[in-house]
C-alpha cells in the first residue's frame, strides 16, 4: 500500500498591527460661514492604513472623520465662542495617534448688540439738546453707539460713552432722536425708540406761534399714496410738505385746530399719518379736537372707526397730557405775555358750551384770573365763516370771551384760510373792541371752496396750504400766512391789542 500524504504546511500567523498612526500634523482652524469654526490638517501616515480621525473640541469629542478626509466645519457654535481645537487619526486595528497639539479659534461674531434703551433728550438752552441713554449689552462687547437727529446720523461715539451734546441747533427748534449700538465685528442693533425734544426760544425774541387744523389724510385714502399725496402742491393730502414749513422755523408753540387725523382721528391714524409729518415737531403742540376725532363709522377708506374710539379715545391717547383731562378737552397756557385757551367745540361731548356748562364755567373763570392779558382762544368749528360750515355753537365762547376782553379766535372746519375784521359776537365790525377771527382750515387734508362771503370778511383764500405764524408782542401781534411748496397766496399784517 501507498504511504499516507503528508499534512500541508500551517502558515504562520500574521504579526497583530501595533503601530499606531503618525500624529496629525498642520492643524488650522479658523471662522468659516455663520457661526462655524473649519478645521485642516496634514494627513497621518499608518503602516497599514489610516481609516479616520476624531476631532476634539475643548477636549471632548465632536466629530470622527473618515480618511482620506483632512478636514471639518464644526457648526452651531455660540456667536464669538472661543475653542481649543486637537486631531488624533486611528487606523483598523484601533491603534490610536497622540493628539495634535492644539489650536485656538473664535468663531463668527454674528449677533447684535441689544437696542440701547431709557433714551432721555433734555433741552439746554436755545442751541442744544443732551442726550443720554443705558448703555446696550452684546455677546462679545459693544463698540460704540450712533445718534440719529431726524432719521440721519449726527453722531458715533465709542462705548462705553453713553451720553451726547447735540449743538448748534437752532432756537426753539424740535427734533427726534434715537441711537443704536454696534459691535466690532460690525453688527448694528435696532435703534432705540425715538424721543423727541426742542431747544428753547431765544432769549429777548418776541414768541412766534404757528396754527391750522384739518391737516392728515387716513393713510387708507386712495389720495394718501404711501404718504406723498396726489396732484402736486395743489392737490390732497398735503400733511407733509405744510409740516416742512414748521421745522426748525423757532417756534414757541404749534395750535393745532381740530380733524388733526382723518378719517376718524384714531391712533392708528395718528401714527401712520399725522406722526411722520407734523409729529415731527410734538413736543411744541398744543392741540384741540375736530369733529373727525369723535367719529365711531366712516367709510371703506377709513382707518380705526370703530367702537374703540369712542369720546376721541385716538386723539387723547396720541396727545396724551398736551391734549387735557380726556373727558374735557379744553385747557389754557401762556405764551410770552399771551394768555392762550384751548377749546372743544365738540359741545355734546362734553357736557356743553353754553356758559353754565363745565366748560363755560371754566372759560369764564380763566379769562377773569387772567384781566390784563393779551388773549388769543382757539376751537375747531368757527361762528364766521365764508365756506358754509360755520355753527352756532360757538356762540356762548364769543360772548364770554368778548366780555373778557379777548383779541384773537382761530379756528378750522372749513378748509380755506380767511382773515375777518374785528367784529362783535353779533358780526358788528368794531375796530377798537373786536375780535378777530382767523379760519385757518389748511393743514394739508383738502380745500373746500367758499359758498358765501359772509359779513367782515376781509381776506380769503382756498387754493392754499400753509400755516398762519403769529409773532406774539407784548401789546400787540403781527401774523403772516406761510404757504406750502408752490404757494403764491399771502397775507400779513400787525395790531394792537385791547
Amino acid at each position: 500500500p501507498a504511504a499516507p500524504a503528508a499534512p500541508a504546511p500551517v502558515p504562520a500567523a500574521a504579526a497583530p498591527d501595533t503601530a499606531p498612526p503618525s500624529v496629525p500634523g498642520g492643524l488650522v482652524a479658523g471662522p468659516g460661514g455663520a457661526v462655524a469654526i473649519v478645521l485642516r490638517w496634514t494627513a497621518a501616515g499608518d503602516d497599514v492604513g489610516v481609516v479616520g480621525y476624531t476631532v476634539y473640541r475643548d477636549g471632548v469629542t465632536v466629530a470622527v472623520v473618515a480618511s482620506p478626509a483632512s478636514g471639518f466645519a464644526d457648526t452651531g457654535l455660540g456667536s464669538g465662542s472661543a475653542h481649543d481645537y486637537a486631531v488624533d487619526a486611528y487606523d483598523a486595528a484601533g491603534n490610536r495617534s497622540a493628539r495634535s497639539a492644539a489650536v485656538a479659534a473664535v468663531a463668527p461674531d454674528t449677533a447684535p448688540p441689544s437696542v440701547p434703551g431709557g433714551l432721555r433728550a433734555v433741552p439746554a438752552g436755545a442751541h442744544e439738546i443732551d442726550l443720554r441713554w443705558a448703555d446696550a449689552t452684546d455677546d462679545v462687547g459693544v463698540a460704540g453707539y450712533t445718534v440719529y437727529r431726524d432719521g440721519a446720523a449726527v453722531a458715533t461715539l465709542p462705548a462705553p460713552d453713553d451720553i451726547f451734546a447735540d449743538g448748534g441747533l437752532g432756537p426753539a427748534s424740535s427734533h427726534r432722536y434715537a441711537v443704536d449700538a454696534v459691535d466690532a465685528a460690525g453688527n448694528r442693533s435696532g435703534r432705540s425708540a425715538s424721543v423727541r425734544a426742542s431747544t428753547a426760544a431765544a432769549a429777548g425774541a418776541d414768541p412766534v406761534i404757528a396754527a391750522a387744523g384739518d391737516i392728515a389724510c387716513d393713510p387708507a385714502s386712495g389720495d394718501f399714496n404711501g404718504g406723498a399725496g396726489m396732484g402736486g402742491a395743489a392737490g390732497t393730502c398735503q400733511q407733509r410738505a405744510v409740516s416742512d414749513l414748521l421745522v426748525g422755523a423757532g417756534l414757541q408753540a404749534v395750535l393745532l385746530l381740530g380733524d388733526n387725523a382723518y378719517y376718524c382721528g384714531s391712533l392708528q391714524s395718528f401714527q401712520a399719518s399725522f406722526d411722520p409729518t407734523w409729529g415731527r415737531m410734538l413736543p411744541l403742540m398744543r392741540p384741540v379736537p375736530g369733529n373727525h376725532e369723535y367719529l365711531v363709522t366712516g367709510s371703506d377708506a377709513a382707518t380705526g372707526c370703530d367702537a374703540g374710539n369712542a369720546d376721541a379715545a385716538g386723539y387723547f391717547a396720541y396727545f396724551g397730557a398736551a391734549a387735557g383731562n380726556p373727558a374735557q378737552g379744553w385747557y389754557s397756557f401762556d405764551v410770552g405775555t399771551w394768555h392762550v385757551i384751548a377749546l372743544n367745540s365738540q359741545c355734546g361731548a362734553i357736557g356743553g358750551c353754553h356758559p353754565s356748562s363745565p366748560q363755560g364755567v371754566w372759560l369764564a373763570a380763566d379769562l377773569a384770573a387772567h384781566p390784563s392779558a393779551c388773549t388769543l382762544a382757539y376751537w375747531h368749528i368757527p361762528l364766521f365763516s365764508s365756506g358754509g360750515r360755520a355753527a352756532i355753537n360757538s356762540r356762548d365762547f364769543w360772548d364770554l370771551l368778548w366780555a373778557g376782553g379777548a383779541d384773537v379766535v382761530l379756528n378750522g372746519h372749513d378748509h380755506i384760510y380767511e382773515r375777518f375784521a374785528p367784529q362783535t359776537p353779533e358780526a358788528v365790525p368794531d375796530p377798537v373792541n373786536g375780535i378777530r377771527q382767523f379760519v385757518v382750515g389748511t393743514g394739508g387734508a383738502n380745500h373746500t371752496a367758499i359758498e358765501a362771503v359772509a359779513a367782515n370778511s376781509e381776506v380769503r383764500d382756498t387754493s392754499t396750504y400753509g400755516v398762519l405764524k403769529l409773532t406774539l408782542q407784548p401789546g400787540g401781534y403781527s401774523w403772516r400766512f406761510a404757504a406750502s411748496a408752490d404757494g403764491s397766496f399771502s397775507d400779513s399784517g400787525s395790531a394792537s391789542c385791547h
